[in-house]
């Protein structure tokens, strides 16, 4: 495996050695023979945000806005950049006025964080521990103005429930409570 393998192969797993592990123990055994350092794999991370957030917003990614969107959140909790942030309140905002019905409920999950609020995940968690209260603010604010503007999707659409959306008002006026954010 070369390098160039090696950034492709850690890439396309969502720069995750888990991933990497889980779903191709043999080339991750390869690809940790070459002893790649944390900041060049830093460095990977970042790339792959940049190129997922360009293809966001120059419209090569319209489809599934709210999986992209969940990869960037994803990137950013390993980043933990305050570049990347504002980078990533600026897709927030693209994504929560280009996302159809039935998928804004996803964008907000994702702002909110997936996991209980004491692990302090998601994008309103993450904003306001870099010291960016006023992006940590505007994520909490778009969150419930998702969740408010959910509407029930076309049938095929299964995972959109009323409860689901609920689920996210409460958790996003709890966060901004917690935070001192405003409600």
């Amino acid at each position: 495996m070369t390098i160039s393998e090696a950034k492709a192969f850690f890439i396309s797993m969502g720069c995750s050695a888990f991933h990497m592990c889980r779903e191709e123990p043999r080339k991750y055994e390869q690809y940790k023979a070459l002893g790649i350092s944390a900041s060049l794999e830093e460095q990977w991370m970042a790339e792959s945000f940049l190129d997922t957030y360009d293809k966001v917003l120059s419209g090569q990614y319209a489809a599934s806005l709210w999986c992209w969107h969940s990869a960037c959140a994803a990137l950013m909790s390993m980043l933990q950049s305050k570049d990347g942030y504002r980078k990533m309140l600026e897709l927030t905002r693209f994504v929560a006025s280009n996302e159809v019905d039935g998928n804004r409920v996803v964008v907000a999950e994702t702002i909110n964080g997936r996991r209980d609020t004491k692990f302090r995940d998601g994008l309103i968690y993450g904003a306001y521990d870099c010291g960016m209260v006023e992006e940590a603010s505007a994520f909490a604010e778009i969150a419930r103005w998702l969740a408010e503007h959910d509407r029930e999707p076309v049938p095929n659409k299964n995972s959109w429930s009323i409860e689901r959306v609920d689920e996210v008002r409460r958790k996003t006026d709890f966060i901004r409570r917690a935070l001192n954010l405003g409600v």
